[in-house]
């Protein structure tokens, strides 16, 4: 995957969004369409987080790394990949509305 640094200085994400297995597991075009829309929507949400959240974010979610994984990675103590991880996990919650999705029951 070929990350492009944005003008924010974090990567431009979109472009993964057209690679994802969900996409390519779609069955119809409409379900190609709106996983990729919804793709769309939360590598667009990673790019916003800090520097440290979208970090750990891209290596538990895009790589498939454990935190303790990504915090070895990343030189850094498990309790602060795991509260990054935590605090990303809420700003991805509150920026994509996740609660208010159709089908979903909000707790």
């Amino acid at each position: 995957m070929v990350f492009v640094k944005a003008e924010q200085a974090h990567p431009e994400l979109a472009a993964a969004a057209f690679s994802t297995v969900a996409q390519q597991e779609a069955g119809d075009p409409a379900d190609r369409l709106r996983q990729i829309a919804e793709s769309l929507q939360v590598f667009h949400g990673i790019s916003r987080l800090p520097d440290h959240q979208m970090d750990i974010t891209i290596l538990q979610y895009t790589c498939g790394m454990s935190v303790a994984t990504a915090a070895a990675v990343l030189g850094v103590p498990y309790a602060s990949a795991s509260s990054d991880s935590r605090h990303a996990a809420r700003t991805l919650d509150a920026l994509l509305d996740l609660h208010d999705r159709p089908g979903e029951t909000s707790s």
